[in-house]
């Protein structure tokens, strides 16, 4: 019951969404970028710059990104940490809505990184408790166990509030991920007493339905099924689609538990066309809750014996999931797809997808959350406690025996300074690790998307060739031909010659753009005198194409090629130790 449980962590996490309301009428927009132009001051720019991002968000999020990176552009030339925190904050949350999880990420270790520097509280646990979400979709429970404990021991030296139960709620589903259902059902009812107490409708539906996940893990299924009907009446009472997608998921495993699975297909489906209908969003992560509605919709009809669908179902979910790097719901697809290969006698096939459930499903991976996830407990404990009884602590122990209460002192801070060590050691090496293996995979795809570049030039090229000698055996024949049908030969000539420079130089400029997105951009900018075949030039060069090559694609000699690399050098103020194309790759 693993990912049944897993799952509802979207559910809870979407409970908390910051922000505010951005629909803004298009005459708001036109007069927040007209007094942009016009405003000088670095300081109130920004904050136009900021509403106008929100203003764009309902309806165009990579505009809303642009205005937000110009605002966050001008707030880096101040000291104001808490508007450049809530810049990076924003940008995290324009990130999720464009199901970009690592950029939120990024962006949201940026906006705790400034605002740590402010007194801004409850914009500091917002990009807390965003990042501890964010680590929760990617199943890294350490990390978000040790976000959602620093947003509870901010919170808890304040009084109560909204913010504080979605902690306790969130850091409840990471206790039922790590099978630890009575630590989470205290943390489950520590929110939900509070979002009755502040009638927030919408998460008192959503603490309701992960109760019920409890009693799934417990095997009380009538009790599972109170707690998500209760949860689904009140997500379709306030109108929250995500809320009604999310219960009725829930439904479908409670049936799929029981080998009901026509009752389960009927909840799932219901789900996913809500989905689709409604583009419902799981905490900013619409694919991951799509990629498990699919997998258990296929485990559902492999279960009924309608293959067909159920590879379809499973296939679709397993190429989700692994975008997504979502390593449970990998080893579930691969599992079943084993299965399903096996009936139908593809036994290679059927070994491949053991495999791939195998690699992902070691449970090394769970033993090192568990312990990990042990240690911070305990750290947060002990310093809970220090917090709580500090002073009381240390006049009784200086009054019994001091020469004991430092070498306690000593000892435990050594540990605890070994512990923390070896901790952030293991941190960085982990970090290290997974961004050499992004460098690598990026840089992989590049070579390999500029080897396929490279290789429909050379076909244009040898297009080109080829239709210039039929073009020359057209010349000849026009020698001998008939005066009737010289002037036919004549059009014709014209014609391929007119066809292949168009489409040719078009279809080039749409594929190299598409590899190398920046680089006529940032070219013209760093040299905007630069001429557009001088342009077209250093994208061949960009290639490493050579002069001969150039030439017989541009249907030029090779010496007007050579020329053209002379001055292109002396335009780009290029000595003759630089070479052109390093210089290139630069852009």
């Amino acid at each position: 019951m693993l990912l049944s449980i897993r799952l509802f962590v979207f559910t809870c996490l979407l409970l908390y969404v910051p922000g505010e309301a951005f629909s803004r009428p298009v005459s708001r927009i036109d007069s927040l970028r007209t007094a942009t132009r016009n405003e000088h001051n670095i300081t109130e720019k920004v904050d136009l710059l900021i509403s106008l991002s929100k203003a764009y968000a309902p309806d165009s999020i990579p505009q809303a990104i642009n205005a937000a990176r110009q605002a966050l552009t001008l707030a880096s030339q101040t000291d104001d940490e808490g508007k450049t925190g809530a810049i990076h904050l924003w940008l995290g949350d324009l990130a999720m809505q464009m199901d970009s999880v690592n950029m939120a990420e990024k962006e949201y270790k940026q906006a705790i990184e400034h605002l740590n520097k402010t007194s801004a509280t409850d914009m500091l646990v917002r990009a807390i408790t965003s990042l501890g979400n964010r680590y929760v979709e990617k199943e890294n429970y350490p990390g978000a166990m040790e976000q959602y404990l620093n947003g509870i021991t901010i919170l808890e030296q304040n009084k109560e509030n909204k913010q504080l139960a979605n902690l306790y709620n969130n850091l409840g589903v990471v206790y039922l991920n790590m099978n630890n259902p009575k630590k989470a059902l205290d943390l489950y009812s520590k929110a939900l007493t509070l979002f009755e107490k502040f009638g927030d409708t919408m998460n008192v539906a959503g603490a309701t339905t992960n109760i019920g996940s409890i009693y799934i893990q417990l095997g009380n299924y009538d009790i599972a099924r109170d707690y998500y009907k209760n949860g689904l009446a009140l997500f379709e009472k306030i109108g929250n689609k995500a809320g009604q997608a999310h219960a009725l998921f829930k439904l479908g495993l409670l049936e799929e538990a029981q080998h009901k699975n026509r009752q389960a297909l009927t909840y799932l489906q219901r789900s996913a066309e809500i989905q689709q209908l409604n583009g419902t969003m799981a905490a900013g992560s619409k694919t991951m809750f799509q990629s498990e509605t699919d997998i258990h919709i296929g485990i559902n009809y492999l279960a009924l014996n309608d293959i067909l669908k159920a590879q379809s179902y499973l296939e679709d979910g397993l190429n989700i999931a692994r975008q997504t790097q979502q390593y449970s719901l990998i080893a579930l697809a691969a599992k079943n797809l084993s299965s399903i290969e096996k009936q139908k006698g593809n036994y290679r096939q059927a070994l491949t997808y053991h495999e791939l459930y195998k690699q992902y499903s070691d449970s090394t991976y769970n033993v090192e959350n568990i312990r990990k996830l042990t240690q911070l407990e305990m750290q947060h404990q002990y310093e809970s406690k220090l917090t709580q009884a500090k002073l009381e602590k240390e006049l009784e122990i200086q009054k019994r025996k001091r020469s004991n209460l430092i070498y306690f002192v000593l000892t435990a801070g050594l540990l605890l300074f070994l512990v923390i060590i070896a901790l952030l050691l293991k941190l960085e090496n982990n970090k290290k690790k997974e961004a050499e293996f992004e460098r690598e995979r990026l840089e992989e795809k590049l070579e390999h998307t500029n080897k396929e570049l490279t290789t429909h030039v050379m076909y244009l090229l040898r297009q080109n060739e080829f239709i210039l000698s039929i073009i020359e055996k057209l010349k000849k024949a026009q020698l001998d031909a008939k005066p009737e049908n010289k002037k036919l030969i004549s059009d014709l000539i014209r014609e391929l010659k007119s066809n292949t420079d168009t489409v040719s130089w078009e279809e080039f400029e749409v594929r190299f753009q598409e590899v190398h997105t920046d680089f006529y951009t940032n070219l013209r900018k760093a040299f905007p005198d630069l001429t557009t075949n001088e342009i077209r030039m250093c994208a061949f060069f960009r290639l490493n194409m050579t002069s001969k090559e150039i030439a017989a694609i541009t249907y030029q000699s090779l010496n007007s090629i050579k020329v053209a690399r002379y001055r292109l050098r002396k335009k780009l103020r290029l000595s003759q130790e630089d070479n052109l194309i390093s210089f290139l790759s630069k852009f």
